[in-house]
């Protein structure tokens, strides 16, 4: 751990001793200093190993043997070493107390409209394009394309959507449950559920989240690292909070 210029008073309680040491230390004083953070995990569902870097700035081997000046001579230690322990014990201890969940996109669409290919997409934009236009002239030339645009999409989704539910049903044929399920589908599609508008609504919704949060809270851990700093061949330990 690099002690940044300004921290010139530190204190410091010994393994041994219950009596806090107030040190202060010149700059040309300070050491290369080994730490380990320790502490009961947050209470998050398990998930998968993040491989995301956490945007950072790099440190090179020449700053950090500028930062430590004499202390880097005696240290006695490969500059490339000690970057490379000092990055993964950063790395590790940051994992564990907060760890990054992977972004998984949302599918939107994909789930409700499976039958929306790319093709769909592109015919879309040049519409919304070709709307754009139109808003900025209004001509009659510029209103003809946009209904030309209109026509060819709807065509196109309506085509589009006969031709998936056509592929769904010659597959499904020998399968009377899917058969019957896909035309339940068309026939029949699910309603969205309708919202009730009204105090009485809105008053449960927010007590809903009041008492999540509560919950939360109360589950919540206390987390009292323990920070132990080794300044060369002493091993000293600092308490957090």
């Amino acid at each position: 751990m690099l002690m940044p210029p300004l921290l010139d008073g530190i204190f410091l309680r010994h393994e041994n001793s219950t009596r806090p040491v107030n040190r202060v230390l010149d700059w040309t004083d300070h050491h290369l200093l080994s730490f380990k953070l320790t502490g009961t995990e947050a209470v998050t569902k398990i998930r998968p190993v993040s491989k995301l870097r956490r945007p950072c700035h790099k440190v090179y081997e020449t700053n950090l043997a500028l930062a430590l000046k004499s202390g880097w001579e005696q240290a006695k230690v490969p500059a490339r070493s000690n970057l490379e322990i000092f990055e993964t014990g950063t790395r590790i201890a940051i994992d564990t107390l907060a760890p990054m969940a992977p972004f998984l996109p949302k599918q939107g669409r994909l789930l409700s409209a499976p039958w929306y290919y790319e093709e769909l997409k592109n015919l879309q934009r040049i519409y919304r394009r070709q709307e754009r236009k139109w808003q900025l002239n209004k001509t009659n030339t510029e209103r003809d394309k946009l209904r030309n645009t209109l026509e060819n999409y709807k065509l196109a989704i309506r085509s589009t959507k006969t031709e998936y539910f056509s592929h769904i049903i010659r597959e499904a044929q020998s399968e009377p449950k899917e058969l019957f399920k896909v035309v339940r589908s068309l026939i029949s599609p699910p309603l969205p559920p309708s919202l009730e508008n009204s105090d009485t609504f809105c008053r449960k919704v927010a007590d809903f989240f009041k008492n999540k949060f509560m919950q939360l809270q109360v589950n919540f851990p206390q987390i009292t690292p323990e920070l132990e700093v080794g300044l060369l061949e002493d091993s000293l330990t600092l308490p957090i909070g």
